[in-house]
């Protein structure tokens, strides 16, 4: 497989751990014997390669096809998946495809999403949750490292999570060591408040990018201050924010669309999701590895496939 199929093939997100801004140094990590950068995430003491794998791209691709990505991902460094659907038949052509690296890759598990009649639903009916997840844990070899509690963007359906049994099984998995952290993802930054100051919440997955957070209406552009506030919250609790949509559904990319009037680069999206006021982030260096690695193109949208050439960045610099 080559850079370019893999990247067009393989959705990416960026993994960012998040590190209070007083004074605990860089978040990147440097490997010798990997072409990737790392970044602890957050509190949970995990270490995973700034760039990370969703599954969305392994949708219809058979075992032999899986095995390929993950071989090409795993040479390069890449460390960290997020399994936000629950297609049993994915599963096991990851679990073979992995084979007995396991223990080198972070997986984040959502908690909420099961697999029915072909098709993805979110759920928060506990039965249905539980044979789901037990199917993850028992294909994976009986742990998962972040059990994602799934899509919480309504302050009623976060207040049902966490004032009953839901939440309650989310510890009850930590306790047991069948997680090592607990997430939450969301787009609201009033709901990833919230998720913080409860205390239980020890990742956060959440969309990052120039279009949500500057809020372009006409010609003015405004900060979005609720999300400032929510990136320095994470900062200060030292709690881990894994970015979703640094391009903004793909919308960043094309000119037409952009809320901008301008179409951005994938470099510049990313560089501004790694730059965030509460992600201690060389995005330089970040930036310089993914060039020495060749990524022409690089995927990063939970919505769709969406590629861009870093060829306008280079002859920018």
């Amino acid at each position: 497989m080559n850079r370019r199929g893999f990247c067009k093939t393989a959705l990416l997100t960026t993994a960012l751990g998040i590190l209070p801004d007083s004074g605990m140094g860089s978040a990147d990590i440097r490997k010798e014997t990997s072409p990737m950068l790392f970044r602890k995430l957050g509190r949970t003491g995990l270490t995973v390669s700034v760039l990370g794998l969703g599954i969305e791209g392994f949708r219809n691709k058979t075992a032999e096809e899986t095995r390929t990505m993950i071989d090409y991902a795993a040479a390069n460094g890449i460390n960290f998946i997020d399994l936000c659907l629950a297609d049993p038949r994915l599963f096991d052509n990851l679990k073979q495809a992995f084979g007995n690296r396991r223990k080198d890759w972070i997986i984040q598990g959502h908690i909420g999403t099961v697999w029915e009649n072909g098709q993805y639903r979110r759920t928060r009916n506990l039965s249905a949750v539980e044979k789901t997840y037990n199917q993850m844990l028992k294909t994976f070899g009986g742990i998962i490292d972040i059990g994602m509690i799934h899509y919480v963007d309504a302050e009623s359906d976060f207040e049902r999570i966490f004032n009953g049994e839901f939440i309650a099984y989310a510890k009850n998995l930590k306790a047991a060591g069948k997680i090592r952290a607990i997430g939450l993802s969301t787009h609201n930054p009033v709901i990833g408040r919230l998720a913080v100051e409860s205390g239980t919440v020890d990742v956060i997955m959440f969309s990052a990018n120039l279009g949500y957070d500057l809020s372009p209406n006409g010609g003015q552009i405004s900060y979005d201050e609720e999300r400032q506030k929510f990136y320095e919250l994470c900062a200060r609790e030292n709690v881990a924010i894994d970015v979703m949509k640094p391009y903004g559904g793909g919308n960043l990319l094309r000119a037409e669309i952009s809320p901008f009037g301008i179409a951005f680069t994938p470099v510049q999206a990313l560089n501004y999701a790694l730059t965030r006021p509460a992600v201690a982030a060389d995005s330089a260096a970040v930036v310089e590895k993914l060039k020495r690695l060749g990524f022409d193109f690089v995927t990063l949208d939970l919505e769709g496939f969406r590629s861009g050439s870093f060829d306008i960045f280079r002859k920018q610099v």
